[in-house]
């Protein structure tokens, strides 16, 4: 439920206030249930000219959700709030358009900060290299704030995804697990934006990572692939039993597979760095369980989209 207001004059263009809830099921026999309400204010702010590219917005939002820990590890559920407080200035320009994503959140027990700038260096038509940088830092936390709130390396998969903001297809399906399905490779390219699995780089501390992809032109207009560089290196990370001396960096390079654009890519490492090797040889795991992917089904929201138009 959504409603605008449109200032006669002044500093903002239109103000959105809104209120979302949301419910998915997780263990069906048992009807175990978890659920999301979000409150927020989207204020954009007015452009020097009607052809200026260059957009900036302030959202400031509440969320009360079921706690993921309490699902993880106890059979009583309770509920969680978190605010945000985000500052988005993009520049949707045809050649070489950026964007800058500053964004503070709160908890009872943390306080993140983080910042992502994305730079697109333009081939030709929408083809070029895309250029994230990624920077996040923790203000205060708990000695001990459980792992589902760090920062991680290799995005977010669906148990990390503590405000509930994706749509997973098996968001409680642990990809350590030797039985985990296909399902549990599903992941959001946020945080730290590596696309392979690492139990490594998920910190309290900091992080700050840099991701690189490049078309391939001209085999881009028939071959729906892309190459992938990304570089990280962060501060203190939880600690991980028979793992000693882990470096505070990690590399990896590969190609992805577009499949649909915006929503569907499926994601192959072909190097990646020492301790990701070492930790995929020890446990016997094959090339197919370094295989992820990313499936926006966000994009297929009805009210999202016309939000947007």
């Amino acid at each position: 439920i959504s409603y605008n207001i449109y200032p006669y004059n002044g500093l903002i263009q239109r103000l959105t206030l809104s209120l979302s809830a949301s419910q998915y099921a997780y263990e069906v026999q048992k009807v175990n249930n978890f659920q999301k309400i979000k409150a927020e204010a989207n204020f954009t702010f007015k452009k020097q000219s009607p052809k200026n590219t260059i957009n900036n917005y302030i959202n400031i939002n509440s969320i009360s959700a079921t706690n993921m820990t309490d699902i993880l590890d106890t059979n009583e559920t309770s509920n969680k709030f978190f605010h945000n407080i985000e500052y988005i200035h993009f520049n949707k320009r045809k050649t070489n358009p950026y964007m800058v994503f500053l964004n503070i959140q709160g908890s009872n027990n943390f306080i993140k900060s983080s910042i992502e700038a994305n730079y697109k260096i333009s081939y030709y038509k929408h083809k070029g290299l895309s250029i994230r940088l990624f920077g996040g830092v923790f203000l205060y936390n708990d000695k001990n704030l459980p792992g589902v709130y760090t920062y991680n390396l290799s995005g977010s998969s669906g148990n990390q995804d503590y405000t509930y903001e994706n749509t997973f297809l098996g968001r409680f399906e642990d990809i350590e697990a030797n039985n985990h399905s296909f399902l549990a490779h599903q992941f959001v390219k946020n945080d730290g934006g590596f696309a392979i699995y690492s139990p490594f780089g998920q910190t309290n501390d900091w992080l700050l990572s840099l991701n690189l992809t490049s078309s391939l032109p001209p085999f881009d207009k028939k071959i729906p692939v892309k190459l992938y560089a990304n570089f990280a290196a962060f501060g203190n990370v939880e600690p991980i039993p028979n793992y000693h001396d882990v470096k505070s960096y990690a590399y990896e390079g590969g190609a992805y597979l577009l499949l649909i654009p915006n929503i569907f890519k499926i994601y192959f490492p072909f190097i990646v760095s020492e301790d990701i090797s070492n930790y995929y040889d020890e446990t016997n795991k094959n090339y197919g369980q370094k295989i992820r992917f990313t499936l926006n089904l966000n994009e297929l929201n009805l009210f999202n989209f016309i939000k947007q138009m």
